[in-house]
């Protein structure tokens, strides 16, 4: 009878835990649906005040490095875009052919090559193209992006206007990639997380930004020793100098989104990285990204351990690690199930239902993504890895 009344109180706990759960996750619910009913996309603002042509000159700035395979869409989508005055100036390298081909694609004038050495890093590269730059205006981009005609005038848009010296798009992965699950829950979050943005951004997204020539000078023009997180670092120094950046929720490109578990760990460990090697100078009462990352990391440990913690622990101290564990996966993929539907009501990332299936492997691997990035900070030789 004792035992009994032990299991019902834990099982009373469990289910009470689950339950809270479940309540949030239903009233976070209710509010996403709101908010996606909410969401329109602003009209262009008809002219432009700022400058003195209503088509200021635009440098597009990219670095290239064995992009052999995307490069051409990259460059046919800049070619195709109808904003008059502008330039790509890229800085193209790699042991698979790159420099050739961009240099076999630089037939229009407005198009500069630049040659990319190994080892120099994607700052560098940016650097040296910079130099080549002649715009009033630089927006940065990737090659394995593809640009678009409104997405890219609705970016530059409020500069021209005078309202922001920099602003930050959107990116979303190729239509056809979302029949992989893992590109279709990435495509959600990132929806989901963009949407939660205000007017003003915490950073850049270093695919789809522009910046005024003179914040960008102001900023540093690319000098600083950086070798990973260039647009956090970027994002940083325009905040020290007094420019905010202004979220363009309308301005979006399609990119290539990592399609399986390697690509994806070492990509998104790389940003939680970043952010703590970057804030790494700053007083801890001004780190408000570090402190999120360590308590991401921190989560990611203990969702590991505890099933493994609980085979050493007491019989009493393991139903309970156990309890709190199964409540933390439930909630996680609450949260991840919500962040899927919140896509779905937009209309902006199609997915197969066959993605629900993967959401239990995806958010156990998402706990060792949010771990290995603190294991990879304090391994030097692992650091500074693209």
């Amino acid at each position: 009878m004792k035992k009994l009344f032990k299991l019902s109180g834990q099982l009373a706990v469990l289910a009470l835990g689950l339950g809270l759960s479940a309540t949030f996750n239903q009233r976070q619910r209710r509010r996403d649906q709101a908010r996606a009913s909410a969401i329109t996309t602003p009209a262009l603002a008809p002219t432009p005040l700022a400058f003195p042509s209503a088509t200021p000159f635009v440098s597009v700035l990219g670095a290239a490095w064995n992009e052999a395979r995307l490069l051409p869409d990259f460059v046919a989508s800049f070619c195709a875009l109808d904003y008059p005055n502008r330039e790509l100036v890229l800085c193209a390298g790699g042991d698979d052919g790159t420099f050739a081909l961009a240099e076999g694609l630089a037939s229009q004038p407005n198009i500069t090559i630049v040659k990319q050495l190994p080892g120099e890093g994607k700052q560098v590269a940016l650097r040296r193209a910079l130099s080549h730059c002649q715009g009033e205006i630089i927006v940065l981009t990737d090659a394995d992006c593809t640009l678009n005609a409104e997405g890219f005038n609705r970016l530059i848009a409020p500069i021209i206007a005078g309202e922001a010296h920099a602003t930050s798009g959107r990116w979303q992965p190729f239509a056809e990639r979302m029949t992989n699950p893992l590109v279709a829950y990435q495509a959600a979050v990132d929806i989901y997380v963009d949407s939660l943005r205000g007017e003003v951004a915490d950073g850049l997204l270093g695919a789809n930004c522009a910046v005024s020539r003179w914040a960008l000078r102001e900023a540093g023009d690319f000098f600083a020793d950086v070798a990973t997180g260039t647009d956090y670092h970027l994002a940083q120094d325009l905040w020290r100098m007094g420019y905010p950046i202004r979220f363009v929720w309308g301005s979006c490109v399609r990119a290539e989104y990592a399609e399986d578990w390697s690509n994806y760990q070492r990509r998104h460990a790389r940003w939680l990285r970043n952010i703590l090697i970057h804030e790494n100078d700053l007083p801890l009462t001004e780190r408000p990204d570090s402190s999120r990352t360590l308590r991401t990391a921190a989560i990611g440990f203990a969702m590991l351990l505890a099933p493994i913690s609980g085979l050493f622990a007491p019989h009493r101290v393991r139903t309970a690690l156990y309890s709190l564990w199964l409540v933390g996966i439930v909630h996680a993929l609450g949260a991840r199930l919500r962040y899927l539907a919140f896509a779905h009501d937009l209309g902006a990332a199609r997915w197969r239902p066959a993605t629900l299936l993967w959401l239990l492997p995806i958010t156990v691997f998402d706990f060792y993504t949010w771990a290995s990035s603190l294991i990879t900070l304090l391994n030097p030789s692992q650091r500074n890895r693209w």
